[in-house]
């Protein structure tokens, strides 16, 4: 049993018992509910870490199997990353209904790398540039 936004002081001071049937429920501060993990004080920052991970580490071991710029057509690689490594790194973003500007800066940060990788560029080139050759668009239009 989960209850949510509850702060720590009433969470610590609370004498609830949960019953279903003759069982008694234990109470919880965070669950997994299909693979995503939901905490009692809805904080996103081990979801959000975890997706980074999940984006960089699967992005960069398509890349060593020779998913990169001089292995497959850019397309291809395009193509690849937007139906393997962001669904991913992704799943279950639905339920990140709290996300901060930091939250989408760590994101935006991890697939800007992986995208200037798939375009053999230098990590220090602007990343607006990269993202028009990538998109085709700018980066706030593709959000918006």
């Amino acid at each position: 049993m989960l209850v949510s936004n509850e702060s720590n002081s009433e969470y610590s001071s609370s004498s609830r018992s949960w019953h279903l049937g003759p069982h008694i429920v234990t109470e919880t501060s965070s669950y997994v509910h299909l693979g995503v993990l939901c905490e009692k004080n809805m904080s996103l920052n081990d979801n959000i870490d975890d997706a980074c991970s999940k984006l960089r580490k699967t992005y960069f071991s398509l890349a060593d199997c020779g998913v990169h710029r001089h292995g497959l057509h850019q397309i291809t690689i395009k193509r690849i990353y937007e139906s393997v490594v962001l669904p991913r790194a992704l799943f279950g973003c639905e339920l990140w209904n709290t996300m901060t500007d930091t939250h989408i800066q760590s994101l935006e940060r991890v697939h800007r790398q992986c995208v200037k990788h798939m375009q053999s560029e230098q990590n220090r080139t602007e990343h607006n540039f990269i993202w028009v050759i990538h998109h085709g668009r700018s980066q706030t239009a593709y959000w918006i």
